[in-house]
């Protein structure tokens, strides 16, 4: 769902925004339903399927088929060094195995499109951390950002916290929160990392997140794929071909195509489809609560972006 931005490829684009040809509007739009709509799937598979085995099933295909399409198709493979593979390693844990672990679990009572609007705020978390860890100044308008995406927080978490009656949804809410503050970490994880081609990040990061959660999942939980329904084989097909898989080919092609910088527009419209998706096809309502959440994240997506100059 997220994939970390090296830092060469982040620098490499720091120039004002030239006009983009039709083909990157298209992918960029591609890429934000593939990952926009990862919310319902989840929503969905996890009726049925646990969440840690939902994560271990995600990451491991995931990882496969792109292993497959990385190293086996287009010839890619290659040595990297044990320093490399140790930072997979770690960001394979922090910004896959636990927070995927995190959205299935809080998802499964959360609605989905609240579960996007708390993901879109990783980017603003990220703006605050790197403050600390990247040597990024947290000038005023990335303040105003943080201030902006906190209220939108705050009124996810408003009926909770009034009613004081619903204990267990603040919990699930509070997880998926954490997988957005777990892909802000892994954020700045992955500006400190060595140099190495996307694509090994990519595969990497999720076969070591198959090796974290895996036995978690056996040891832990138990499935019974003979009861799954249709809808569940579905959501779990679409959520590790299509938002994981797909999505990651569709996010290099991006990122050659048009640049990191023209990539980053991507916070805003994911949020929104989440929300939409989770409205139209689980009829989950599109309350004020809601509405005021999604527009004051996005303000604060808009504040905490890096100044281009």
């Amino acid at each position: 769902m997220v994939l970390p931005l090296s830092a060469s490829l982040v620098d490499a684009d720091q120039g004002l925004m030239q006009s983009k040809s039709t083909k990157s509007w298209i992918l960029l739009w591609l890429l934000a339903f593939l990952w926009g709509f990862s919310f319902l799937w989840i929503r969905l598979a996890v009726r049925d399927v646990p969440p840690l085995f939902l994560a271990a099933l995600r990451v491991s295909l995931g990882g496969a088929v792109l292993w497959f399409f990385f190293c086996v198709l287009q010839s890619k493979s290659q040595r990297f060094s044990m320093k490399l593979w140790l930072y997979a390693g770690l960001m394979g844990f922090l910004g896959n195995a636990l927070p995927f672990t995190a959205i299935n679990w809080g998802l499964q009572k959360a609605d989905s499109a609240q579960a996007g609007i708390l993901m879109a705020t990783m980017p603003i978390t990220t703006a605050f951390l790197a403050h600390f860890f990247a040597n990024e100044t947290l000038n005023l308008k990335r303040i105003l950002g943080l201030g902006f995406g906190f209220v939108g927080v705050l009124f996810i978490f408003w009926p909770e916290l009034q009613e004081r009656n619903g204990e267990s949804l603040f919990w699930h809410k509070g997880a998926i929160l954490g997988a957005a503050l777990c892909y802000a970490m892994n954020a700045i994880i992955a500006k400190k990392a060595p140099p190495a081609p996307q694509y090994f990040w990519a595969y990497a990061t999720l076969c070591w997140a198959g090796i974290f959660v895996l036995p978690l999942a056996f040891g832990f939980e138990s499935i019974s794929p003979g009861d799954w329904t249709a809808l569940t084989w579905f959501a779990l097909a679409a959520l590790t071909v299509l938002s994981t898989s797909a999505g990651t080919v569709v996010y290099f092609a991006l990122i050659k195509e048009a640049g990191a910088s023209f990539m980053a527009m991507i916070n805003f419209p994911i949020p929104v489809i989440a929300t939409l998706a989770g409205v139209v096809f689980l009829s989950e309502p599109m309350n004020s609560f809601l509405f005021l959440a999604l527009g004051f994240v996005l303000l604060g997506l808009y504040f905490a972006q890096p100044q281009r100059h």
